[in-house]
């Protein structure tokens, strides 16, 4: 994100490497130095870090193909991990069959 200026409005795919939770250092603080100069940001992510930003309108996908606002706590990656982080061998019990 170094060629990014202030203003204007960016689109970002969040890689999968992107999002562990020590390679999210740098990016949310370039996104928050950049918002607050007037930015927008579209990031598709999986990483409630990320959704977690200041700010930040999460929305998410139905199950009928229309996009919807929910709050960080209901955001399907916040529960997923909340899930996983809870009792990591029932998810994998779940995820192996």
């Amino acid at each position: 994100m170094g060629r990014c200026a202030s203003g204007g409005r960016r689109a970002r795919s969040a890689r999968r490497s992107s999002c562990a939770p020590s390679r999210t250092t740098t990016s949310p603080a370039r996104i928050q130095d950049l918002t607050t100069q007037g930015s927008q940001f579209l990031i598709a992510t999986h990483s409630p870090i990320l959704l977690a930003l200041p700010g930040a309108r999460i929305l998410e996908i139905g199950d009928d193909g229309d996009l919807r606002p929910v709050p960080y706590d209901d955001a399907l990656p916040v529960r997923t991990t909340r899930d996983f982080l809870a009792d990591p061998a029932r998810t994998l019990r779940h995820l192996l069959g």
